[in-house]
């Protein structure tokens, strides 16, 4: 067996447990693809960038990895006080919101950081970028979720239809999916970035509760390192954290996570495929390990095909996922404002499919919203609608919406849809879109433009 075969293989394993999981696969994306796509430095080297610029260290990075055991947070820490130091003598030069006394005095530091990032993310509108390959094949992957310790945008740039949580923000969020959550900050929010040994305490706390918080995705996604090494340390910690929350295994001194796939990149060409084990042993120290699916490859273009599956349109989906939860979280069935028809979709697989696919009844299932966007949305009550259309009362304004709703095959009073809305304790309500319908019904222009499907 040649390294291609292997190729093919690993990915038709991995292609095959997404499609026995029936799962969208949950992307956990490092420094190696922004590296690989904007010429990022990893962390070594960004600390070796800011070493020479805008501050010059006095000694080269390797003096001070050997003085802190090649403990990268700790260097951060020696440059954040030289960086102090340099930008007060230097305030002029930047902008003074830097120099507030509410700010922390990382804060020049991880300001410097954003910018170095800055000048690489400008090649996010080059066109090398959009007609590369690999990026036309994982623009095709519609992951259920993104996790990043990246600080720049290039993931946003891909996935434009995903909701972007920074830092403490993405821990605090609701789990809902479609989201990239950037657990390290990003060069949008130069305090938000995790870089020294204090950043490090901080999140170290709150890994515990970010994991626990996707134990789901842990457990019954599958999930897809890319970027990483393996002797990351951020990868260590998140799964030391996983493995304290898995159910020991009896008989396993080193269990084994079948749904964590790890993609490292094939620095060696045509390497022997019998070198290469079909797993990887993550070594999380005091001698303790865990297991891992493992992928060695040349290239992701194959990978990103591999991984993508057929699916509806993500902001459909993000609607069916907002609706299903607050349908789960109405206290009462009282309280549930949804038309029980549209729910009904919900039970029939092949009716839900067509629910999603057609924009239009959409609207009837993503109505599940708080009394005030509802009133905000439909002002009117039928006697305010009434007296606005010049109808003596709201008796004869139904009689025209239910002559209306006959001859275009709708049901306008019956259901939420965009001209009306049923509150919870029976009270209707009617849109802008509503009113102007009978306003040109009383002027005998044509209703037709109301009723026409939206394209797909």
């Amino acid at each position: 067996m040649d390294y291609s075969q292997y190729k093919a293989g690993c990915l038709q394993k991995l292609k095959d447990f997404l499609t026995s999981e029936k799962k969208r696969p949950v992307l956990f994306i490092g420094s190696g693809l922004s590296q690989r796509y904007l010429q990022i430095p990893d962390w070594k080297g960004l600390l070796d960038a800011l070493c020479h610029s805008p501050v010059k260290m006095p000694k080269p990075l390797e003096y001070y990895l050997q003085s802190t055991g090649n403990d990268y947070p700790k260097v951060a820490d020696k440059l954040e006080q030289r960086y102090f130091h340099y930008f007060w003598k230097h305030k002029k030069e930047y902008p003074g919101y830097l120099f507030s006394e509410t700010e922390n005095k990382d804060i020049f530091l991880k300001y410097s950081i954003s910018k170095i990032i800055e000048k690489h993310n400008a090649q996010l509108n080059s066109d090398s970028l959009w007609n590369n390959p690999e990026i036309k094949a994982l623009k095709k992957v519609n992951p259920q979720m993104i996790l990043t310790t990246n600080y720049d945008l290039l993931l946003e740039k891909i996935f434009p239809k995903y909701d972007s949580y920074i830092g403490q923000d993405s821990i605090k969020s609701n789990l809902n999916d479609f989201k990239i959550m950037k657990i390290h900050g990003s060069v949008t929010d130069p305090k938000s970035i995790v870089i020294d040994t204090a950043d490090y305490k901080k999140f170290a706390t709150r890994q515990v509760y970010m994991v626990a918080k996707l134990l789901t995705y842990f457990v019954e996604y599958p999930i897809i390192f890319i970027g990483y090494s393996v002797s990351d340390n951020n990868i260590k910690d998140i799964l030391s954290s996983v493995k304290k929350i898995m159910t020991p295994t009896k008989n396993m001194s080193i269990p084994k996570l079948n749904n964590i796939f790890f993609v490292e990149w094939n620095d060696k060409k045509n390497p022997t495929p019998d070198s290469i084990s079909s797993e990887k042993i993550i070594d999380l120290g005091n001698g303790n390990g865990i297991k891992v699916n493992y992928l060695y490859l040349d290239e992701f273009e194959n990978l990103f095909t591999a991984i993508s599956q057929n699916s509806i349109d993500i902001n459909v989906l993000k609607t069916v996922n907002r609706t299903i939860d607050n349908i789960i979280k109405s206290s009462s069935i009282t309280n549930l404002e949804v038309d029980v028809a549209s729910i009904d979709y919900l039970k029939d697989p092949q009716m839900f499919l067509s629910l999603l696919q057609n924009p239009d009844m959409m609207l009837s299932l993503s109505t599940l919203k708080s009394a005030n966007q509802l009133a905000s949305e439909f002002p009117f009550t039928p006697t305010e609608l009434a007296k606005k259309t010049h109808y003596p009362n709201w008796q004869l304004l139904y009689q025209d919406i239910d002559a209306i709703s006959k001859k275009y095959s709708v049901d306008i009073r019956e259901t939420n849809n965009k001209f009306h809305a049923s509150i919870s304790g029976g009270i209707n309500r009617y849109s802008k879109v509503a009113l102007n319908l009978l306003l040109d019904h009383h002027n005998d222009k044509s209703l037709a433009k109301y009723f026409v499907k939206s394209k797909q």
